[in-house]
């Protein structure tokens, strides 16, 4: 999909003008990549069905989409771009599959509504504050399995506040 600058005047989303009566989104099988910003601040979106032919979500592609509940990702995608999923307050429900190898920076800041989340050991690489306001509620479940999740925990992509963490063994 085509990146979108959704803040500018420039290069905005056929739908932003509808953005906030968009419900449900359908990805055509044929796309293996989420664009910058395509469905940021679509704040009514409560359906999304991301095929298998995905292999990338792009930075801000669901930033601010407070209505979705609860996303699959494909085993198919193996990056999660920054603040690809900030501020979904009403997401309850996400798994990351072992596919996924990078995080962005911010990914699933302010996520308030989740009460927990996995990382897997497929992860090498992952930006600064994923996790930011996170609060003692909400539980971050690492596979202590992953080299880079082991050697880097402390490199700044834990500000969480007082989120609990689990470091799960095979």
């Amino acid at each position: 999909m085509v990146n979108y600058d959704n803040s500018s005047n420039t290069e905005k989303t056929p739908w932003y003008n509808s953005r906030n009566n968009v419900e449900k989104i359908t990805i055509s099988n044929d796309i293996t990549s989420i664009g910058e910003e395509t469905f940021r601040d679509c704040i009514a979106l409560t359906s999304l069905i991301i095929p298998d032919s995905v292999i990338s979500i792009g930075d801000f592609a669901f930033d601010n989409c407070t209505g979705l509940t609860s996303i699959t990702i494909p085993n198919s995608v193996t990056s999660i771009g920054a603040y690809a999923y900030r501020d979904c307050t009403g997401l309850t429900n996400l798994t990351i599959p072992e596919s996924v190898i990078s995080i962005g920076d911010y990914a699933f800041d302010s996520c308030t509504g989740l009460t927990s989340i996995t990382i897997p050991n497929s992860v090498a690489s992952t930006g600064h504050n994923i996790f930011e306001d996170w609060t003692s509620s909400q539980t971050i479940n690492i596979d202590n399995t992953s080299s880079y999740v082991s050697d880097n925990w402390d490199s700044g992509w834990f500000y969480f506040n007082a989120a609990t963490i689990n470091y799960l063994r095979d």
